[in-house]
């Protein structure tokens, strides 16, 4: 193993300073990235958020796409439209659910 390997990349520590505590399994806009909440995480407190992984995560009605799209993490949760890359839908959604599953940072990042 290389000398200098830090983490393998699934999690990351992350001071919560929103103004309000995020839940468990809420997705969170680190600007070029998202990650998931693995637990609670008070305002101002310190948690673990996922950075890889498939994970059911909140999306606005009237959207809808096929597995494999590109999504965003936007103002009211995962979509096709504008926002933080969030990574590969998993699988199809339909406009009328209000979660969907996503591998999160998947293509994320990539050129």
């Amino acid at each position: 193993m290389a000398n200098n390997l830090i983490s393998n990349g699934s999690t990351l520590d992350y001071t919560n300073g929103t103004g309000s505590e995020i839940a468990s399994g809420e997705a969170v806009d680190l600007t070029g990235a998202i990650g998931v909440a693995h637990g609670i995480i008070p305002d101002g407190a310190s948690g673990v958020l996922h950075m890889l992984g498939v994970f059911r995560v909140t999306k606005p009605t009237g959207v809808a796409w096929s597995a494999g799209a590109a999504l965003n993490l936007g103002a009211t949760g995962v979509t096709t439209g504008a926002g933080t890359p969030a990574g590969l839908a998993w699988a199809d959604a339909a406009s009328g659910d209000v979660s969907a599953e996503i591998s999160i940072n998947a293509g994320v990042g990539a050129s």
